[in-house]
């Protein structure tokens, strides 16, 4: 079962020094979800969990998490990196400061899921593409493991600092890849689930396309840094982008 755990970062807690919306947006995850427990990490937070879990991640995984973390010079990347460490040693979900919920957890993890995943519908890097700016697993679930090893391989071999290496490095493709190859190597075919709900081995479900595009999390996209063309859904962005809230949650997820 997926802990009742919320996981967010942002650089401070200090919730008057946050952008104007985001104190609501982090309200609402708990109004929402009051048996949820939710958890702001700063930096600070961040660096010390992943220190803390270098002898267990070496042990299990193989991997030496604190000399990645510290080969990482973008924070976005470092981001990246302790998401996945936070669900695989923690469990529960995590989600972007800069989403908003807009139904309840319980509504749309099930008691039977192990990790749960949402298709990113706006494939621009990525011919199908999943986000890790929402997810949520079980401590320990396998799809974390296999994607904390291939994000360790990618942080070795993927050079340059463009917005295409850290996607591949440690980002959505990378993301996206690992999906791909535990869906297919648990006996389903990647193609046939992508898009669709689905549930795949090791209790893995796979949202559909609306869910995670104003169905269940709303996603400003505040600190996106794509060119405005390859941004996700122009048209829709320039319904919602700037807004404190979104106008209204999308029917018939």
């Amino acid at each position: 079962m997926i802990p009742r755990d919320i996981h967010i970062t942002w650089k401070t807690k200090d919730r008057t020094a946050m952008p104007r919306w985001m104190p609501g947006y982090l309200q609402g995850w708990q109004d929402l979800n009051p048996r949820h427990r939710l958890h702001l990490w700063d930096d600070q937070d961040c660096e010390e969990l992943i220190r803390s879990e270098q002898e267990n991640l070496r042990r299990d995984l193989g991997i030496d998490i604190v000399d990645l973390y510290h080969q990482l010079a973008k924070p976005v990347e470092k981001s990246d990196l302790w998401r996945y460490v936070v669900i695989y040693t923690r469990g529960g979900i995590y989600t972007d400061a800069d989403t908003a919920c807009l139904s309840p957890c319980d509504e749309w993890i099930l008691p039977e899921d192990r990790a749960l995943v949402g298709f990113e519908s706006f494939k621009i890097e990525h011919p199908t593409q999943y986000c890790q700016w929402t997810f949520a697993a079980e401590p320990g679930h396998p799809f974390l493991g296999l994607l904390l090893q291939r994000v360790a391989r990618a942080i070795h071999d993927v050079t340059g600092d463009g917005s295409k290496a850290t996607l591949q490095r440690t980002g959505p493709l990378v993301f996206t890849d690992a999906l791909i190859e535990f869906v297919n190597a648990g006996g389903d075919r990647f193609l046939d689930v992508a898009g669709k709900d689905a549930t795949v081995s090791e209790g893995l479900r796979l949202l559909n396309k609306k869910a995670f595009c104003g169905g269940f999390v709303y996603h400003r996209f505040a600190g996106t840094w794509k060119h405005w063309l390859q941004r996700p859904g122009v048209l829709w962005r320039a319904i919602h982008t700037g807004r404190s809230k979104p106008w209204k949650k999308t029917s018939a997820i």
